[in-house]
Parts: C-alpha cells; structure tokens; sequence
C-alpha cells in the first residue's frame, strides 16, 4: 500500500501469517484508498504461496481475490437501487462464515462501505464479532468509526488509512497521465491527501465542471441554476448513474467552498454565507443518501446560494 508505512505493512504480514485481529476497520475520507486497503489485506489471508510477508500477487488465490470470484471471499456492499445493506446480507453472510473454507486457508468477509449498515444490520454482525471462529477474518471499511455503533467499535481495531502527502499524490497523477495544474482548485484536491479524489476531480471533464461551478458560486442567482444542474445530471444512464454525477457535483462544490474559507479574507458576514452554503451542499448529500431526487437536492442548494454574499 503506498504511503501507508510501516504499520501497514506489519499488519499485512500478520494477515500473510493468520496473526491479524479477526475484525478491522479501515476508515478514511472519501478516495483514500479504503477498498485497494481491503483488497491487499484479503490477498494476504487467502495467498497461497509459501513464506512472503505480503500476498504473492500471482498464485491462483490472488488472482481470484483481485477478481472477486474466490470462494472463501464474500463482499457485501449496498444493492442496486438501495440506500442501505439489507439486513438480510448480514445474515447471511453470518450463514457462510460458520463453514469451513472451501478451498483456502481462511474465510474472509470484506463489508464495504460498513457506514452503509443500519442498526438492525450491524446489530446482526455482533454475533460474528463476539463468536468469531478459527481463521475468520472481518474486514470492514468506512468514512469514520463513529458511523458505527458503540458496540460494533469496541468489537473491531480500528486502523486509519492515512493521506497521502502533495508530492506522492502528483507522482501518481503523472503516472495516470493527468498533471494537475498550479490553479486553486487543483492546489485544495491536491492539499487533502486522497489519490481516489484527485483522479475523480482533476481529469478534463471534472476541471470544466470546477470552472462552471466556480463561475455560478461568485454570482450565485436561482436564474439559470435549473439549466445549469439538468446540463451537470444530463447524460447519466439510470439512476445510479445520475446520483454519482450529483455527488461529483457536490463534492466539487465543496473543495471550492473549502479552498475559498481558507483563503479568505472577507468580513464575517460573507465568511458565514459562505459557510451556510457549504453545510447546505452536506444537506444535499444526505438528501441524496435519503433519496432524493438529485435534481431537487442540486436544486435546492443552488438556489440557496443566491443569498451568498457575491465574492
């Protein structure tokens, strides 16, 4: 895992050895590298490879765990056309984890992202937590542990996904073929440490949308904002695809906002418009997680910023 140090990497060694806690949670911001994290730690359960204190990444265990097809790793995420992970996978994932494993040498359950859990599901895993059998392992990812219940955290260790610093972010950007500018939204993607983020909001069609966004927030009005969101919603196939459009929209609007609070130096009365208009675009993402139709959240907070003092 790059960037991760050598706490990482101690942990992945245990994971090749069988030695690791029976439950993780990985937790980090968005595009930190959370699931790749999972991913590397279920490839170090279920290597094959003799010795190694990492997964091998070419024996027929890993390649099926890079895949997502081996038979002792069951992934349990949110369900097309859900807000939340049924109950009901819980359970049965708790079904499949009192088996021996099939083929390998452990069974790994990989519960991502784990904040999608209501309390009826994560009540469910408590039996896993409390009862874990021999070479069981629970890998769990979210955006923070306090997401979670009480009960479930002191059940799991609690491992951070740590940020990335400027420099190693822009290698891997240069890398992918995407250079990322000396501009003040490039400079505040960059300034929060995720790769995930910045591959999301520093490609060409992200950066065009910053410009739009950036031009309508110094000039908020309601006049054109109803053109202006079916245009940043058009074109997405199905609903899931216009909801992810909507969070890039708003992800975005929130990176500006940032950037424009730490650097600015205008009167208290414009910096609380401003940051009235940022808690309103976290407003918007939980309308969306409660679903809400993108257009009428989008709607909602760009009307809103008519009222935001012009900067």
């Amino acid at each position: 895992m790059f960037g991760q140090g050598e706490d990482f990497a101690r942990l992945v060694a245990q994971a090749r050895a069988l030695r690791a806690p029976h439950a993780l949670l990985l937790v980090g911001g968005q595009g930190r590298g959370k699931s790749h994290a999972l991913a590397v730690l279920a490839q170090a359960l279920l290597c094959e490879a003799p010795g190694g204190e990492a997964a091998c990444g070419t024996c027929a265990a890993c390649r099926k765990v890079a895949q997502d097809g081996h038979p002792d790793l069951h992934s349990v995420g949110v369900p097309e056309g859900k807000k939340d992970i049924p109950v009901e996978e819980v359970r049965a994932l708790e079904s499949v984890l009192r088996l021996a494993p099939a083929e390998g040498r452990a069974r790994v359950a990989r519960i991502d992202p784990a904040d999608r859990l209501n309390e009826e599901g994560q009540n469910a895993l408590l039996k896993t937590l409390e009862e874990p059998r021999a070479n069981t392992f629970l890998l769990l990812a979210a955006r923070s542990a306090e997401t979670l219940l009480a009960t479930v955290r002191s059940r799991v260790q609690v491992v951070e996904v740590l940020p990335l610093r400027e420099d190693q972010v822009r290698m891997r950007l240069r890398a992918a073929g995407i250079e990322a500018g000396d501009d003040e939204f490039a400079a505040a993607v960059l300034a929060r440490g995720s790769l995930g983020l910045a591959l999301d909001l520093l490609n060409p069609p992200a950066r065009a949308l910053a410009g739009e966004l950036a031009t309508f927030l110094a000039e908020p009005g309601s006049a054109g904002a109803l053109g202006l969101v079916r245009a940043w919603l058009g074109g997405g196939e199905g609903r899931r695809e216009v909801v992810q459009r909507a969070h890039l929209v708003l992800t975005v609007v929130r990176v500006l906002l940032e950037a424009r609070l730490e650097s600015s130096v205008e009167e208290p009365a414009a910096r609380d418009a401003w940051i009235a208009l940022a808690e309103g675009a976290l407003q918007a993402e939980r309308d969306l997680e409660l679903g809400i139709a993108p257009e009428v959240a989008l709607l909602e907070l760009f009307t809103g910023a008519a009222g935001v003092t012009r900067g």
